[in-house]
């Protein structure tokens, strides 16, 4: 997203991610963004979260547990917590004591019966329709809120040849003190937040990655055979592969897709299959203020439900390969296995490790078997000379 605040002459760039199915939320908090009033997004931000340290971080919210994690984006160090009653993607229930995820109409914090075609505009090039809110007073300041869709007869390409209709593409926020509402005709404060990257699919668990949080409580370093070559995979999306592998293993431990971290993908060669390596962490240990919170397993009562499983028979799983294009393939009966950390392939010292596949191509293993050729006659006369060199004359005997 980009947003504009016109009061201050400033440009700023963030993103949000949402996973409706987990009902997970990621953003990264800035304070020059979230913590004065007038707030830029969400459209109100809360007090409990203006009073967050005056440094960013990012935030991952677990609805389904009520757990807050908190990362620091200058030290990587994470604090855990009840999601507040207050979040700005969280909604408060009949109890007010719990929350939920926020609908998608709910974080425009406006009635969806108050809006009001206003008409048609031009939004960056694009043709728009421009809907039109009041927000009414909300901490001092009274509101509007403008939301701009794509015109029907545009279309918005999500992935290749997949293109979907009336897409927003931004919304504009205009603020004044209450007390000045009614006497001026201008509004003291506007923002546009324009959305850039639109994606109505499931986003990267990389913007969901919690490790750092878990990491210190206890982890285990586990690997499973995929009864699938690596030649064959690779051919495919490996990271929409590695997302529904993450569910996968999840679901057959019993745990939050957010416990399995650390996928790494490899060939093990003498059989053809693929290893995948990945890291099981231990329980938050916390439930936060949600109705009905998923149960948490410990780490020991979820590797022994996995292994339960993995040991008596093949696992068959789904797998995404992009493009909507899924595959059954089965992970093989009694490979669950425990692996030390040094030899993870996800870690090295904690650090992340790179591996790069490479192969010769024809043309690359004729220009080396040329080159050896050229190296091999150099040689060859370079020898011929020296032994020319070294050869003794004829002796003869100078006579009168």
């Amino acid at each position: 997203m980009e947003t504009i605040v016109h009061s201050s002459r400033l440009i700023s760039y963030e993103q949000q991610h949402y996973d409706l199915v987990e009902k997970l939320v990621a953003y990264t908090w800035r304070p020059h963004l979230h913590t004065p009033l007038p707030p830029v997004n969400f459209g109100n931000f809360p007090p409990a979260q203006s009073r967050l340290p005056a440094h960013s971080f990012r935030l991952v919210h677990d609805f389904k547990s009520g757990v807050q994690y908190r990362i620091s984006e200058e030290t990587g160090n994470c604090t855990l917590e009840g999601i507040p009653l207050d979040a700005p993607d969280a909604a408060l229930t009949a109890a007010t004591k719990h929350v939920r995820l926020r609908h998608a109409q709910e974080l425009l914090h406006a009635d969806r019966d108050s809006f009001a075609y206003w008409g048609l505009r031009e939004v960056r090039g694009i043709l728009c329709d421009v809907w039109v809110a009041s927000r009414g007073t909300q901490r001092g300041f009274y509101s509007t809120v403008e939301v701009f869709l794509s015109h029907k007869n545009w279309s918005v390409e999500m992935e290749v040849l997949n293109h979907v209709q009336r897409v927003p593409v931004g919304v504009a926020t205009y603020l004044t003190p209450a007390q000045e509402s009614q006497s001026s005709t201008a509004f003291q404060h506007v923002s546009t937040t324009h959305y850039y990257g639109y994606r109505t699919g499931h986003p990267a668990w990389s913007n969901f990655e919690i490790a750092p949080c878990l990491n210190r409580l206890n982890r285990l370093f586990l690997k499973l055979s995929l009864q699938i070559s690596y030649r064959e995979l690779s051919q495919f999306n490996l990271e929409a592969v590695q997302d529904s592998l993450r569910r996968a293993i999840a679901g057959i431990a019993g745990v939050s897709p957010l416990r399995v971290t650390q996928i790494t993908l490899s060939s093990e060669g003498a059989n053809g299959e693929v290893a995948v390596w990945f890291s099981l962490l231990e329980a938050p240990g916390l439930v936060g203020p949600v109705d009905q919170p998923r149960a948490q397993l410990s780490l020991a009562d979820s590797h022994q439900l996995l292994r339960g499983i993995v040991q008596r028979h093949p696992v068959p799983v789904r797998i995404g390969l992009g493009g909507g294009r899924q595959r059954v393939v089965q992970f093989r009966a009694g490979s669950l296995a425990a692996v030390p950390e040094a030899v993870h392939p996800g870690t090295t010292g904690g650090k992340p490790r790179r591996y790069f596949h490479a192969t010769y191509t024809a043309g690359s293993m004729a220009g080396f078997g040329f080159s050896m050729v050229v190296l091999g006659l150099c040689v060859g006369l370079l020898s011929g000379f020296l032994l020319w060199k070294k050869r003794p004359g004829v002796p003869y005997e100078l006579t009168e």
